[in-house]
């Protein structure tokens, strides 16, 4: 078995932990993104600046700390730094599974996955809770015509910071969204055979239907039992199809994005 690298992932960093973190996450996206910009920065799991990402997602998701170091070693991190003001700052952060493809030599490279995985944390999550069966899942979605190899997970996505500036004309969860578009086509979705699969919550819902995003629950079931329904939120797991319509609304959307990896 593969052994894993990964520093001891932190979802619990105190503020005298995080603080030096957080100077050395705004220093590396300084030397790699020049320009007063707003930067989208991966993150590898095996980097010390994950765990800004981490303690970040720790605050509002308590249930995030319970993800096994095979759930680690599939995920990256996502962090969106705004440098248009003195330094760079982080305001917004996400965890996903099925984009280490992108950044380990494209789509050719196999996706790292722990046995009876499906891949994805948030489905072998809705799993282990007797939703469905790993069988289940990718009988479902093989009698659509989806490769799951070519899928992407938003695992989570939270905001640092509130009442930030747009940029280029979009909210800072519409730059997310370009964010996650890219990354699923570099990671080799392709048309009516990829998905993105994410869990939304009342708020993320407007934020969709503001952007215009389609999507459908995941499995075609609304009656999921959630691992947030345990610590008393509610959320629903969906999918957004890479069809035609967001092809479109992607290329609506794309504008020269920086980017860089850590």
């Amino acid at each position: 078995m593969k052994q894993c690298r990964i520093p001891t992932p932190r979802y619990d960093l105190s503020a005298v932990e995080l603080a030096p973190l957080e100077a050395q996450l705004a220093h590396r996206t300084a030397e790699r993104l020049t320009d007063p910009v707003v930067g989208a920065v991966w993150i590898r799991n095996d980097d010390p600046c994950a765990n800004v990402i981490r303690t970040l997602e720790g605050r509002y998701f308590p249930e995030a700390q319970e993800v096994t170091m095979a759930d680690e070693e599939q995920s990256m991190f996502l962090a969106l730094m705004d440098g248009r003001e003195e330094g760079f700052r982080l305001v917004q952060g996400a965890t996903m599974c099925g984009v280490k493809r992108a950044f380990d030599g494209g789509p050719s490279v196999s996706l790292a996955r722990s046995e009876g995985s499906t891949g994805f944390i948030c489905v072998d999550q809705l799993i282990e809770l007797g939703n469905f069966s790993r069988e289940d899942f990718v009988d479902y979605y093989g009698s659509q015509g989806v490769d799951l190899d070519t899928c992407v997970s938003v695992e989570t996505h939270v905001s640092a910071r509130k009442r930030v500036p747009p940029w280029n004309g979009l909210s800072m969860s519409g730059v997310f969204y370009v964010c996650v578009f890219g990354a699923l086509k570099a990671s080799g979705g392709t048309v009516d055979r990829s998905l993105v699969i994410a869990s939304i919550n009342r708020l993320e819902t407007r934020s969709f239907e503001r952007v215009g995003l389609r999507f459908e629950p995941l499995m075609g079931r609304t009656d999921l039992e959630v691992p947030e329904a345990l610590v008393g939120r509610s959320s629903l797991p969906v999918v957004i199809h890479y069809d035609d319509f967001l092809v479109g609304l992607a290329a609506s959307m794309e504008f020269p994005l920086h980017r860089c990896m850590l």
